[in-house]
């Protein structure tokens, strides 16, 4: 791409520079080094004004920008002028889209988008040089960014996408335009901005009208809205799961050691997989990327030796023996759904300690929130939880609902992430669990800092 190219691209005006300079890769954060002939979009947002940045932006090696307030261009850049800088960045996508030559792929859903997006970029890795989505570029400015690091070494894409307003998973749709889709669940996140379960279905679809007539739709088909999709809905729908309505199915799991295993039937083909992460979810997850792969013509096989590199992902089930405590991190984000699962998870693994909870609030989950929040609670009663620890006001509500289901587990409320980590820093034993779970918000990954130095010293008490 050159600069010509993003002028063309965006109608904009070309006020400075050289039109033939090449650009290699786009950012909206000066903060990141952009070390390959760089294009710095200067977004105008509610907390701070790309536009203070490009100075900044030039010395992490920014060779182009685009901007639309009135300021003067003076450092050494191609300046191109825009009406609309987010506008503008969407339609660098586009262009990047266009020029695409190879099958890209798209997740999203409800709760394991990223675990799903990981693990089809693995599955696909057997036969493919996969790019997949960064950290969590997946909203309508990081899925343009994404679109224009897709260079032409790769053979196939995976991006997610994911959303929190209405309207915004069409405009995402229409950046993407996948060639396969990706649906891991349809639940409550978001319910609050959306309303309810049929209303975050309906956004959500929007990346799979995105799609040519008949095209591949992959879907959890043990959901219970998804599992109802048929032909009718245009598309060529898959059903991965553990029901036998599923084409994809997983049976026999169970555990040998600290990996999950479990058999991929489809037809008369079945194939055994291993999995460095435990839960069903995962085995849900990792069905959808092989789902994914026998699409993309990838070997089954191969697809499914792949996934055995999966070992989690920073905040997300990240499980380690920190000094002889086994920690879950697990605090990318939070729903309902996920919440349970990781309980799930705690309970299966074997514990020569106490298994201890630390649980935060969830977000925008509407009216009902306490609810979904109580539910919880009754879920880590079930799942044998010995210590629950809540952070934060809407956190109670789960302390409240494991109060009521049980009588055994100590229950703690705390208002800080000091107060909580202090606690456990006189609490934790050698063979314990411990499981950090709530939405990133609540910033749990500020327990296992303070946690970790006095771990790693053998200080828990045996």
């Amino acid at each position: 791409m050159t600069v010509q190219d993003v002028v063309t691209a965006t109608g904009g005006v070309l006020v400075k520079g050289d039109p033939a300079q090449r650009i290699g890769e786009i950012s909206v954060d000066s903060r990141e080094g952009l070390v390959d002939d760089g294009l710095f979009v200067a977004i105008s947002g509610e907390k701070t004004d790309g536009h203070r940045y490009v100075e900044g932006a030039k010395a992490s090696g920014a060779v182009a920008v685009l901007y639309s307030r009135e300021i003067r261009p003076e450092a050494d850049l191609a300046w191109i002028r825009v009406t609309d800088t987010t506008k503008a960045l969407q339609a660098v996508g586009k262009f990047c889209r266009d020029r695409l030559r190879i099958p890209v792929a798209a997740v999203t859903g409800s709760v394991g988008k990223t675990t799903t997006r990981e693990m089809t970029a693995l599955a696909l890795s057997a036969k493919y040089r996969t790019f997949k989505t960064k950290k969590n570029f997946n909203s309508q400015l990081g899925v343009p960014i994404m679109l224009g690091g897709i260079g032409p070494e790769y053979e196939a894409a995976v991006l997610e996408a994911g959303m929190s307003e209405p309207g915004e998973m069409s405009r995402i749709a229409s950046i993407i335009r996948p060639d396969l889709t990706i649906f891991t669940n349809i639940g409550v996140t978001h319910i609050e901005n959306l309303g309810s379960r049929e209303n975050i279905f309906r956004e959500k679809f929007e990346l799979a009208k995105a799609m040519a007539p008949g095209s591949p739709l992959i879907v959890n088909g043990d959901n219970d809205i998804l599992g109802c999709l048929d032909e009718d809905c245009g598309f060529r729908v898959i059903r991965y799961g553990l029901g036998e309505r599923c084409r994809i199915r997983g049976c026999g799991i169970h555990m040998e050691g600290s990996e999950t295993v479990f058999t991929a039937v489809c037809g008369e083909e079945r194939e055994t997989v291993r999995l460095r992460v435990a839960g069903e979810h995962m085995v849900m997850n990792a069905l959808a990327a092989l789902a994914a792969a026998k699409e993309l013509g990838v070997p089954w096989k191969e697809a499914a030796e792949r996934l055995r590199d999966y070992g989690g992902y920073a905040g997300r089930q990240l499980v380690e023996e920190i000094g002889g405590v086994t920690v879950i991190s697990d605090y990318y984000n939070a729903s309902p759904d996920s919440m349970k699962a990781a309980l799930r998870v705690m309970a299966g693994m074997p514990c020569g300690g106490r298994r201890t909870a630390v649980l935060a609030g969830m977000n925008e989950l509407g009216p009902d929130s306490p609810v979904f929040h109580r539910e919880v609670g009754v879920a880590a009663a079930e799942c044998r939880v010995e210590r629950l620890i809540t952070v934060g006001e809407p956190a109670k509500e789960i302390a409240r609902g494991a109060g009521e289901a049980s009588k055994e587990i100590d229950i703690r409320s705390f208002d800080t992430n000091r107060e909580a980590a202090e606690f456990l820093l006189k609490e934790l034993r050698r063979g314990d669990i411990l499981l950090l779970k709530g939405s990133n918000s609540m910033r749990l990954g500020q327990i296992r800092e303070k946690l970790v130095n006095f771990l790693e010293s053998g200080n828990a008490g045996e």
